[in-house]
């Protein structure tokens, strides 16, 4: 038996008899909970060392801009083109 939450939401606990079940469990949840994510959006779901990850797979489109804002120099050596 697998337990595991979404560490936004951590008071929300949910289980699978194995980790695929798990995940899968994890994913509907994480759907339930957020307003930003529709039902039959595709997910990553990616084991990253204690917890699941879960990463909603947009279109580049759609992602333009929403780094905006950020700087984008970086400091260089001297002896560097």
């Amino acid at each position: 038996m697998w337990l595991g939450h979404v560490e936004e939401f951590p008071d929300y606990v949910t289980q699978g008899q194995t980790l695929e079940d798990l995940q899968e469990n994890l994913k509907d949840l994480y759907q339930q909970l957020t307003a930003g994510i529709s039902p039959g959006e595709r997910l990553q779901v990616i084991a990253y060392d204690d917890r699941i990850e879960l990463i909603p797979i947009r279109p580049t489109k759609q992602l333009r801009g929403f780094l905006e804002g950020l700087d984008t120099t970086v400091g260089r050596e001297d002896d560097r083109v």
